[in-house]
């Protein structure tokens, strides 16, 4: 009678831990089975702190405006948002660059590089190779500033866009001495000798800013 006792309360272990391993088996692959969250699509979020960021921008409260962009930076998809992810980075780095901070709007600048190379808007483009431009000539880096420069002046863009580019250049010819450089720049530009005397009046203004 023992023995049965014993043989019996083996059985009923035996037959516990079994259900046990069973139910816990049966319990993990409905665990793996189980979707996961989908993402929710927060474009109206986004756009809706970018416009606070622009508004803050426009209104010369960078402080503010700088801590839209990066929120909105933050919230964006990497694969969808792209076009809000270089709209926040230009501004983030042209406010940056405002304040004197040539190095870290670089930094921030150069965030945008995997992002513009798969954007078909040849402006998104234009405003970060400027960006890296103008910082590359405030450092004094006049190589890589003639070379984001030249970058920014080969891309599809506007009359305004270029215009505005080869006066970049042409400053940089100038802190590099080679005047004549920049003169032949704005001449194809300037057909008006008054005009581009003014031109070359604004330039000059403009380097005595950077020394």
């Amino acid at each position: 009678m023992y023995f049965r006792d014993m043989i019996l309360k083996k059985t009923y272990a035996l037959t516990f831990i079994a259900q046990l391993v069973l139910f816990l088996s049966l319990q993990s692959c409905q665990e793996k089975k189980q979707p996961l969250p989908i993402k929710k699509n927060n474009l109206a979020e986004i756009n809706r702190l970018i416009k606070l960021g622009d508004a803050n921008f426009d209104k010369q409260k960078y402080q503010s405006a700088f801590y839209y962009f990066n929120k909105a930076k933050s919230a964006c998809d990497v694969k969808k948002d792209t076009a809000q992810i270089i709209h926040c980075i230009s501004n983030l780095a042209t406010i940056q660059q405002n304040q004197g901070d040539y190095s870290g709007s670089e930094t921030t600048a150069i965030e945008a590089i995997p992002y513009i190379e798969n954007n078909k808007n040849p402006n998104y483009k234009w405003n970060i190779y400027t960006i890296l431009g103008t910082n590359n000539l405030y450092r004094y880096d006049y190589h890589n500033a003639l070379y984001y420069n030249t970058l920014a002046l080969n891309l599809n863009t506007d009359i305004s866009r270029k215009s505005g580019i080869k006066n970049n250049i042409a400053l940089v010819y100038m802190e590099m001495g080679m005047y004549q450089k920049a003169i032949q720049i704005l001449t194809l530009q300037i057909s008006d000798k008054h005009l581009l005397s003014i031109k070359l009046a604004s330039l000059y203004w403009r380097k005595l800013q950077l020394e």
